[in-house]
């Protein structure tokens, strides 16, 4: 060999704990730089999570702040819900017929019916 080449190995040789204690110090480094920006990204992330529902929660509580239990209620025509109100309509009332006209409306049913009986035959 050279004397170059056998200088080399001799200094490698001698500095080989420190040089192999540097890289041991500088994988550490690595990894625990590694590991806390993961951690700072996951925090990160957390809090764009929580800013953003608390966002979504506080527009929905002002949305439905406003908000009636009645407000979506259609009408009950029905009277299926109970409730006791009035009807807003004025009641209709039945037109009046007077006793001489009752005593012609039974005979103009019964022609009615006596010309239908005869046209079917």
């Amino acid at each position: 060999m050279s004397q170059k080449k056998v200088d080399a190995y001799k200094e490698a040789k001698k500095t080989r704990k420190e040089d192999l204690a540097k890289e041991k110090k500088a994988k550490q480094l690595r990894r625990i730089i590694g590991w806390v920006v993961l951690a700072l990204a996951v925090i990160a992330l957390g809090i764009g999570l929580f800013i953003t529902v608390k966002n979504i929660r506080e527009k929905t509580a002002e949305d439905n702040s406003a908000y009636q239990g009645t407000d979506y209620m259609l009408e009950d025509y029905a009277n299926i819900a109970g409730t006791t109100e009035a009807p807003t309509e004025a009641p209709t009332e039945a037109p009046t017929v007077s006793a001489s006209e009752e005593a012609t409306e039974p005979a103009a049913s019964e022609e009615v019916t006596e010309s239908a009986a005869a046209g079917s035959n």
